[in-house]
């Protein structure tokens, strides 16, 4: 009897341990790597002083995630809501692939490259790597 009850001991210790419940960048799938080192500036200063073409860093927050669904037409791109503040202030959408590897409410330094300029507020941005911010 105690034989079984130490294996079932062991068992459920080892099924624990081999359970990985924490929330790492390391298990997220990155597709952009590591921020570059860039001017950093505010998402008002990009959207308005920055002469095209460049590469810049924000320091933001992703406040929203916009992901279509497998097997959905969406009519929106895939991409992050970011803001330098929590509640959401200035915001900028970047489109990006997989947004699922960015997460909520957590802060990001962005590098970006600024390609074009259609119109003062829709900048033709290209997310080229990312960092955790602080």
């Amino acid at each position: 009897m105690k034989t079984i009850q130490l294996f079932t001991f062991v068992a459920c210790v080892l099924a624990f341990v081999g359970c990985n419940v924490s929330n790492s960048d390391e298990e997220i799938e990155r597709t952009y790597p590591e921020a570059f080192n860039f001017e950093t500036v505010s998402i008002q200063q990009l959207l308005t002083e920055i002469e095209t073409p460049d590469s810049v860093n924000i320091e933001s927050y992703i406040f929203a995630i916009n992901q279509c669904p497998e097997d959905a037409i969406c009519v929106a791109p895939d991409g992050i809501w970011t803001s330098e503040s929590l509640p959401p202030t200035d915001t900028l959408f970047i489109e990006t692939v997989d947004p699922k590897q960015f997460q909520k409410n957590k802060q990001y330094k962005i590098s970006l490259s600024v390609d074009k300029r259609e119109t003062k507020d829709n900048p033709d941005l290209h997310i080229l790597g990312y960092s955790n911010s602080k």
